[in-house]
């Protein structure tokens, strides 16, 4: 048995010294950006030693260090484009390098590499912190029976009892369909203001909103997603023409500007999604310009700014879905039926017994579970909302099983409403 441990130990040993030995970090700090996995502040650190192995062990040591699987399925995913003999070698050893006895093995490999591995701890213990818990923003609470959206914000801790603490309102008017994304500690809003032009960003840190520039077009019901520091706005609708947009704009977070920089293949408004993976985004589902589902998967590729189309549509009859990334794995959500799309297997599975009986809901994944929340459906010509925040086992929607419902019963919404701009913080520190 002892030799067996030591068999181990070498494979995970030399594993790393070749990860430190060939990875250079600028080829993989920006999906871990993007997924929220490193911070600004860390990637600085990181980027601020003297040499890439220094670099590579800076950025190392704290992913090995957290406790939350998601850090290493995402470095995984980074390491695919640029290192696949990497990424070989570790799916042939997955089970020896992700072992939990391994801990202080790897930790060990590390500092007998690099005298200044202490230099990392102050990193190290906020990234592992920070990846213990996650939190979604909803800006605006809006029931179609009552008047227009309110400019009110919260923040969800997602864990089983599901905390709500009320934040500094957006000082802007909100309008309906609007949209957020989230980049660094910041939350993003689209498609607000009188001309419905309008970008907000809320700074986590100072908890202050900051008016950025607007957008080209002016536009709700659109979908969002950043892509490294770029926020990318997809399609939408305008309001005072009754026209739906087939156009895509690029929002530059540290540039502070916006730009037109394609189109999509179909104008589509109220796909209710828009899904980063990799250079590309995934859009599925909406409405055409006759109002009707449109039931195409657009995929806008961000490095030739050009847009084709998967030649399998959405199986699901709802214009409206809500999608969430779970490693290679899009889980999407709509009122009357679900499905889940593989990038690996480029094909989509239908979970008929699973429905969300809600539209216009919140949809964020933390830590093996599903989080719905708010929401609404029509029945006898009235809106139904919600003020739940519901959740289930994502083991229940990958595997078909029985969806066993549970709801938070510890807080609810400050009222029931319809969720258009929510934001996931994901990891947040």
């Amino acid at each position: 048995m002892q030799n067996e441990n030591e068999r181990i130990k070498n494979k995970v040993k030399d594993m790393l010294k070749t990860i430190i030995d060939e990875v250079d970090p600028n080829n993989v700090l920006d999906l871990l950006i993007e997924r929220r996995i490193v911070n600004i502040e860390c990637r600085e650190k990181i980027m601020n030693e003297k040499t890439k192995k220094e670099r590579c062990r800076a950025l190392i040591y704290p992913l090995l260090n957290c406790a939350h699987k998601e850090a290493f399925i995402v470095f995984r995913q980074a390491l695919e484009e640029h290192y696949h003999w990497i990424v070989e070698r570790i799916d042939e050893n997955k089970d020896d390098f992700s072992s939990k006895d391994l801990d202080e093995t790897k930790v060990k490999v590390i500092e007998e590499a690099n005298e200044k591995t202490e230099q990392c701890d102050e990193v190290a213990s906020a990234e592992s912190s920070r990846l213990l818990k996650s939190c979604v923003f909803i800006i605006g609470f809006y029931d179609p029976n009552e008047n227009n959206p309110t400019s009110d914000v919260i923040k969800i801790n997602l864990n089983k009892s599901a905390d709500i603490i009320s934040i500094q309102q957006i000082p802007a008017k909100m309008g309906m369909e609007s949209a957020a994304a989230v980049y660094d500690k910041s939350v993003f809003v689209t498609g607000i203001g009188n001309q419905s032009n309008e970008i907000w960003r809320f700074d986590s840190t100072t908890s202050n909103w900051m008016q950025c520039a607007s957008m080209v077009q002016c536009r709700r019901r659109h979908g969002v997603a950043f892509l490294g520091h770029i926020l990318y706005i997809c399609g939408g609708w305008i309001v005072s023409q009754n026209r739906t947009l087939d156009d895509v704009e690029a929002y530059d977070a540290l540039g502070n500007r916006c730009v037109h920089v394609g189109r999509l293949a179909w104008a589509v408004e109220s796909s209710g999604n828009c899904v980063p993976f990799k250079s590309s985004l995934y859009i599925f589902g909406g409405n055409g310009p006759n109002g009707k589902p449109l039931g195409k998967v657009q995929v806008f590729d961000t490095k030739s700014n050009t847009c084709s189309v998967l030649n399998k549509d959405v199986p699901i009859g709802d214009s409206f879905l809500r999608a969430a990334l779970w490693e290679n794995t899009v889980i999407l959500l709509g009122v009357y039926g679900n499905c889940i799309y593989n990038f690996e297997a480029k094909d989509f599975e239908v979970r008929k017994e699973f429905k969300t009986d809600a539209v216009y809901c919140g949809l964020a994944i933390s830590d093996g579970f599903v989080f719905v929340i708010g929401g609404g459906r029509v029945e006898n010509n009235k809106w139904i909302c919600r003020d739940d925040v519901r959740y289930f086992s994502i083991e229940n929607i990958l595997n078909n099983q029985p969806i066993n419902w549970k709801t938070c019963f510890e807080s609810k919404l400050p009222k029931p409403t319809l969720v258009y701009a929510f934001a996931d913080m994901g990891l947040e520190p």
